[in-house]
């Protein structure tokens, strides 16, 4: 009766203990990291027409399924796996960044086009203030070249100022 109870030996079971654990601790770990795999996808449908085919028409990883149990109706538009496809997010996270680029260069364009705005409404009032001045100051000269003809004329009518004299000064004031 012992012999059947010594077929294995203490040195061998803490190896065989060892390997046991090796495999269990494998397929606990199977069931938590996810492995990536890729799903070509073809199936038939049976409707009142006959059997259809179907086809994934996009390529890439399935990363979850809506299950589907054999013989179950499908409806049209309803979902039976997702795919992931990391080309079409690469291009979609480009196509936002270049989105946002365009979007960041109208602000600065719209920011320049303000501030342009206000140096030219800036720059019009000065020139607006200078040349009413310039009509000011116009406005005086012809007052004071008015007084001087009336007192030209007046001394030339009296024999005091010469002709010349006169003459220039009805050239400034026209």
């Amino acid at each position: 009766m012992d012999l059947g109870v010594h077929i294995v030996r203490a040195p061998q079971w803490i190896l065989l203990a060892t390997m046991l654990s090796l495999v269990a601790a494998a397929v606990g770990f199977s069931f938590l990291i996810p492995v990536p795999f890729k799903v070509e996808a073809r199936g038939i449908l049976i409707t009142a027409e006959g059997v259809k085919d179907i086809e994934s028409v996009a390529g890439g990883r399935v990363t979850a399924f809506f299950f589907v149990e054999r013989g179950s109706l499908v409806r049209q538009g309803q979902r039976v796996a997702q795919i992931e496809q990391p080309d079409l997010v690469q291009q979609m996270e480009a196509a936002q960044a270049d989105l946002d680029n365009l979007r960041s260069r109208q602000q600065r364009v719209i920011d320049f086009q303000r501030q342009n705005r206000t140096d030219i409404n800036a720059q019009l009032t000065q020139k607006r203030r200078e040349l009413e001045n310039s009509i000011e100051s116009s406005k005086k000269q012809v007052d004071w070249l008015a007084k001087a003809l009336t007192g030209y004329e007046e001394l030339a009518s009296k024999g005091f100022a010469s002709q010349q004299k006169l003459f220039e000064t009805q050239v400034k004031l026209n």
